[in-house]
């Protein structure tokens, strides 16, 4: 894929995210799907799918948010229909962000390093 067509694409991933971020805190009043946030957008490069990685501060529920994320999918790519001038609107697909978890592994593997350290000492 040549540079301006990435550039563009990465334009619409930051524009859908913010566009149904809002959609979500807004206008989306039921409480199945309440406490969601996009957190990453990624779009393919034929623009046909968008992958949105979805957090929430009570991140015990997050699979179930998820799940009903995914059963609302066309809600949103209504949503996304309206709001951009596309051919077609791209498949809406609801992921867990696990980006938090593995920092906290990463943290976690320093932690155990830093005490051997401090053991050897």
């Amino acid at each position: 894929m040549n540079n301006s067509n990435r550039i563009r694409v990465e334009r619409y991933e930051s524009r859908m995210k913010d566009c149904l971020n809002d959609f979500l805190s807004h206008e989306v009043y039921d409480e199945r799907l309440q406490g969601a946030t996009i957190t990453y957008a990624k779009l393919s490069n034929d623009m046909s799918i968008i992958k949105l990685y979805i957090d929430s501060l009570d991140r015990s529920s997050l699979d179930r948010l998820v799940k009903n994320l995914n059963k609302a999918k066309g809600l949103f790519r209504t949503q996304l229909a309206h709001q951009f001038d596309l051919r077609r609107a791209p498949e809406v697909l609801f992921l867990k962000d696990e980006i938090f978890d593995k920092v906290s592994e990463v943290e976690s593997i320093f932690d155990e390093l830093n005490l051997d350290k401090e053991d050897k000492e």
